[in-house]
């Protein structure tokens, strides 16, 4: 198939899962198959030479990257010989985030096209989303779409959680802070998503469609 009219094509259905109306029946996971890299160039990617296991913590899940196997980088933090990665594996319903901590000063076991001790954040959508003004998704604020990337203003709120609110099906809502993006839905500072369970690496999860991702200064 295509990749290009998979991805359009995928990227499409989960824009409108999660506006609040399925693409196709049924309330079980999607299988989010990996997404291209491509558009994402520009920011900070990491690749992996060679094949690297990192076993899951009490802090985060274990992944196992193949040779040849690329991420974007989401956060890196290194002090005092060890260092935390936040690397996102990109699918079409959204970013999977996986930690890569490492001690005792050992190397990268990735190479990046950025300097990572001279980086800019910004906020990026990764799946066309429509955004409520509240929790029970009843009023549309906004609707983002997917390649949307904003500088993030360091001085406001930035992230997501859980909201205390029922979805339907096993979709979860998520409050998620706008930062830079609010620009883009009226000034609002947050806005509520629904976001339907996808199958990524033969795990459930949820995956929100807008993240954090670094570039180059």
């Amino acid at each position: 198939m295509n990749t290009f009219r998979f991805w359009r094509a995928m990227a499409g259905c989960v824009g409108v899962v999660l506006g609040g109306v399925a693409c196709g029946g049924g309330g079980s996971a999607i299988d989010a198959q990996t997404a291209p890299i491509e558009a994402w160039r520009s920011y900070c990617v990491a690749t992996f030479p060679q094949g690297f296991e990192s076993p899951a913590t009490a802090f985060s899940r274990g992944f196992t990257a193949n040779a040849g196997d690329e991420y974007l980088i989401a956060r890196f933090f290194g002090f005092d010989g060890r260092s935390t990665t936040t690397l996102l594996l990109l699918t079409p319903a959204g970013p999977q985030d996986y930690d890569l901590r490492l001690e005792g000063g050992a190397a990268l076991p990735y190479t990046t096209s950025c300097d990572l001790e001279n980086t800019n954040e910004h906020l990026a959508v990764f799946a066309t989303t429509t955004l409520f003004r509240e929790a029970t998704l009843a009023t549309p604020l906004c609707e983002l779409p997917a390649g949307t990337v904003r500088p993030l203003n360091a001085e406001a709120a930035s992230g997501h959680s859980l909201a205390d609110a029922a979805a339907g099906g096993d979709a979860l809502v998520y409050e998620i802070s706008l930062n830079a993006l609010g620009a883009e839905c009226a000034g609002a500072e947050t806005g509520f998503a629904r976001v339907p369970p996808v199958t990524v690496r033969d795990t459930s999860t949820h995956l929100v469609p807008i993240r954090t991702i670094l570039g180059p200064a």
